[in-house]
């Protein structure tokens, strides 16, 4: 997990720049195959031209000013930030949600896509193995039965924090089960979820 981030522009950048760094994906690149795309998606590009020479400067324009945004020189407007966090790939969007759900108070539960009851849903099983990983790695102030004040402070901040993301993916894999079977197991704990969704 990166560093806490104090405000959604920090999280948006810290993720988009993880992503770029470690998948080589360059600024052009990202402008042009992914933060437009979706920014014409959320239909918040209107005013694209359509003749060459016109649309090269145009695109150039708005390379600019996507890359002050990314130097952190310009803010990210308000109506960007879902676009901006949809275009990212897994697992950067993922962890990028969290984090801006985190920054609310709440928890990241995502619905699976369609919504409908009873509709085939995926797994998050692969990610609960994987988040259960983390937590038996981050568990060192546990191991001696204890958490108290000897423990580190920033072994602390990870253990709690792997096991919020636990929580997190195992939340999730619930409402897959109750969306995707109509099973809901210990019915007023998926009351509970939903409510947490309905306020999020």
């Amino acid at each position: 997990m990166l560093k806490s981030q104090t405000s959604e522009d920090q999280i948006l950048l810290a993720h988009t720049a993880s992503w770029l760094s470690e998948r080589g994906v360059s600024k052009q690149r990202f402008v042009e195959q992914y933060l437009l795309p979706s920014l014409r998606e959320a239909e918040l590009v209107t005013e694209e031209p359509s003749i060459a020479d016109d649309y090269e400067l145009w695109f150039q324009s708005r390379k600019k000013m996507v890359t002050a945004m990314l130097n952190c020189k310009q803010n990210i407007p308000l109506s960007w930030k879902w676009p901006w966090v949809v275009c990212m790939p897994e697992p950067y969007q993922y962890r990028c949600r969290q984090e801006l759900m985190a920054l609310n108070n709440s928890l990241y539960l995502p619905l699976p896509k369609g919504g409908d009851i009873r509709m085939p849903t995926v797994s998050t099983l692969s990610r609960l193995h994987k988040e259960f990983a983390d937590v038996v790695a981050a568990s060192r102030p546990a191991h001696d039965g204890m958490l108290d004040q000897r423990d580190e402070a920033a072994e602390l901040e990870d253990y709690a924090d792997q096991l919020l993301d636990l929580i997190e993916s195992a939340a999730a894999e619930l409402v897959n089960i109750q969306m995707g079977t109509g099973i809901i197991p210990r019915r007023e704990m998926i009351a509970l979820l939903n409510e947490r969704l309905k306020h999020d």
